[in-house]
């Protein structure tokens, strides 16, 4: 892990969080998400190195519409930033910090004031039982049950780890409308897991990153429309 301690005037002390940050998830070639403001899409970045107070240096992994990405983090006032971990989400609010010197895809940010760890996103959920098409990179595609769904990301079971945490995923599921099902496809990270229920049931918290327009609008029709469902049978006659 990089880290450089520099004598500097607009050095951050470093709270509880963010040493415990610093010590076990902020680690160089770590991936994690930024995000920006009236912005649905979270960017994929991998973290290069960890000036500790002052800076973050990130390398955004995307290669489409490199233009554009650079041009919106360029007028962004701040970026939001999450970091999958095992106890939730690390989350912090920062500034892009021109880097001069630096190749022109790196990007420089600022040392956040806090951190903090989110254990819920607070979005509402809705029961949806069936079979999960998923597949990680160079590995076979596996099926494994969704549990449930909301428009951050889902929660899937399988017999074992289907990834370590941070890892992306492609799924495949099928969004049940009263007009007929519809196939969706997406990218998620492992955001969490956990084997409380036994070794053979392994519970994954899985968040979408980089959805298609059309994806998004599948999912969040499908929400509506169950959570609207459930409202109307919950409000007495």
């Amino acid at each position: 892990m990089s880290q450089i301690n520099p004598v500097a005037a607009n050095k951050v002390e470093l709270d509880h969080a963010q040493k415990l940050a610093l010590n076990q998830y902020l680690l160089d070639g770590k991936e994690l998400f930024l995000g920006l403001p009236q912005s649905n899409m979270p960017i994929r970045a991998q973290l290069l190195q960890v000036i500790v107070g002052q800076t973050l240096l990130l390398r955004p992994l995307i290669k489409s519409d490199q233009l554009d990405i650079r041009v919106k983090l360029n007028c962004a006032a701040t970026i939001s930033v999450r970091l999958a971990v095992p106890n939730g989400v690390l989350c912090f609010e920062t500034n892009l910090i021109p880097q001069p010197q630096q190749p022109q895809w790196t990007i420089g940010l600022q040392w956040p004031e806090q951190m903090r760890i989110e254990q819920s996103r607070h979005f509402s959920r809705v029961a949806l039982h069936q079979v999960l098409l998923v597949e990680r990179t160079g590995d076979v595609r596996r099926r494994a049950m969704l549990l449930n769904l909301s428009e951050q990301g889902m929660q899937v079971e399988y017999h074992a780890a289907l990834g370590m945490i941070g890892d992306e995923l492609h799924v495949l599921l099928e969004l049940p409308f009263e007009q007929g099902a519809i196939s969706v496809e997406a990218s998620a990270i492992i955001r969490s897991k956990f084997s409380e229920i036994s070794e053979d049931h392994v519970l994954h918290g899985l968040e979408f990153c980089n959805l298609t327009e059309a994806a998004n609008n599948n999912i969040q029709r499908y929400m509506q429309q169950r959570l609207t469902a459930q409202n109307d049978a919950a409000t007495p006659v």
